[in-house]
């Protein structure tokens, strides 16, 4: 669905004119600037001439003067865990989540620390955002604002098979990545930290010291990076020096995000948790274990452990517990939609569908599959000593983007759910 179209009379074609200190361009290409030098200000209009589309500059981006709703199935009574699937937006474009409405309440039961629900929301893949109704009293309607930009989506795939396909990126030790936005990171062992902006394009440094980068995550507008035989450090609003933590020196791998929690594995070690995105990593009491990979499902944590199995940590509570696979190499892993990726250093890709059952092959080429993680419909795979490689034909299960919401109950008392939202968003010209 396209922004609405306007007619303009040939007469009113001045560009740029000027209306109440708001400027307004008719033109086919994109403006940058109001005149050389001079910025642009929110509120800026455009006028497309060859598609007769309106848009509006909100400081950072070029917004569809238009405002569209993706929404999402109502729960009511609901008892058990569930995936659903909200409507499909009209393009397939690049679009700006602006905000979640939503009601969300516990009908038979007073929520506590230990029994209550969270729902994760994701647009095409890409985490939006968390509600949680622990400790709630009331529920009143709520809107949370989003402003998150979600990549445009590939074409449905009509067969063939899934292909990793390299990015021709300079051959260095990469090894965990994550992402921000739209852009992606991967950190190099013993070298810099880099960045793919916008998921095109080359991987370029940030000009980090160089270290034993090994793992990432993301929480919020924050980057975290994992030093092995040292540090966690913390890029704060996605901008500057990656700085230290102050954490106790160990053999950091792997990081992950569950809500505002922030995991790190150790290799030989424990798994740690911060809670809140503050203060220290705190062990959890795992059994030592060569703990390397890690992610999250719904309000899963997941850890691979190479030479080993995959391990499960329900409900972000408890131990993590064996899912019986073949024993492997696993290395880093990643989620996309239900689905679950882990690589193997030497072997192959594979993938869990639907949260459930045995990670099965991919039939990748062999290599020294490193990192993993997913921008929009993308999944990406770092090799250490080689490239970075990147799949496009994952998630792909509706025309246009999609809302996906997955619910999960905390704790052992039944709780009946309910819950009605809807999310809006406008195109985005990038």
């Amino acid at each position: 669905m396209a922004p609405i179209i306007k007619s303009v009379p040939a007469a009113e074609l001045v560009n740029p004119s000027q209306q109440n200190n708001v400027f307004q361009f008719v033109q086919t290409t994109k403006p940058t600037e109001r005149s050389a030098g001079v910025a642009l200000v929110a509120g800026d209009r455009w006028y497309k001439t060859d598609d007769q589309t309106e848009w509006s500059w909100n400081g950072t981006y070029w917004l569809s003067l238009t405002e569209f709703l993706l929404s999402i199935p109502e729960i009511v009574g609901q008892t058990a865990n569930q995936v659903l699937q909200g409507s499909s937006a009209a393009t397939t474009g690049s679009i700006f989540v602006d905000r979640l409405v939503h009601q969300t309440a516990v009908l038979n039961s007073t929520n506590t620390a230990t029994n209550y629900w969270t729902l994760a929301v994701q647009v095409s893949g890409v985490s939006t955002t968390t509600i949680s109704t622990q400790n709630a009293v009331n529920y009143p309607h709520q809107q949370v604002s989003l402003g998150l930009v979600i990549p445009a989506r590939s074409a449905i795939p009509t067969g063939g098979s899934v292909v990793f396909s390299p990015l021709s990126q300079t051959t260095r030790q990469w090894q965990g990545m994550t992402t921000l936005g739209t852009d992606v990171y991967a950190c190099v062992e013993n070298g810099d930290i880099y960045k793919q902006t916008n998921g095109t394009g080359d991987f370029l440094p940030l000009g980090q010291t160089s270290r034993q980068w090994i793992g990432m995550t993301t929480l919020g507008t924050d980057v975290y990076a994992s030093v092995y035989g040292g540090d966690i450090y913390k890029q704060t609003n996605g901008t500057g020096d990656f700085l230290p933590l102050g954490q106790t020196s160990r053999q950091w791998i792997g990081m992950t995000t569950l809500g505002t929690d922030v995991y790190a594995c150790v290799l030989s070690g424990d798994i740690y948790k911060q809670t809140n995105g503050t203060g220290n990593f705190l062990p959890l009491g795992q059994t030592t274990r060569q703990w390397i990979g890690m992610t999250v499902l719904g309000t899963d944590v997941y850890a691979s452990v190479p030479g080993g199995d995959i391990y499960k940590q329900t409900n972000g509570t408890g131990n993590f517990l064996p899912l019986g696979q073949t024993t492997r190499q696993w290395q880093g892993m990643t989620v996309l939609g239900t689905d679950v990726y882990a690589c193997v250093d030497g072997g192959d890709i594979y993938k869990q569908t639907n949260g459930t059952g045995n990670f099965l092959p991919l039939g990748q080429t062999s290599r020294r599959w490193a990192g993993m993680t997913t921008l929009g419909t993308d999944v990406y795979a770092s090799v250490y000593g080689g490239d970075i490689y990147q799949m496009t034909s994952g998630f792909i299960d509706t025309v246009g983007h999609s809302v996906r919401v997955t619910t999960a109950r905390v704790g052992t008392q039944t709780t009946l759910l309910y819950s009605a939202m809807s999310l809006t968003y406008r195109e985005v010209y990038l």
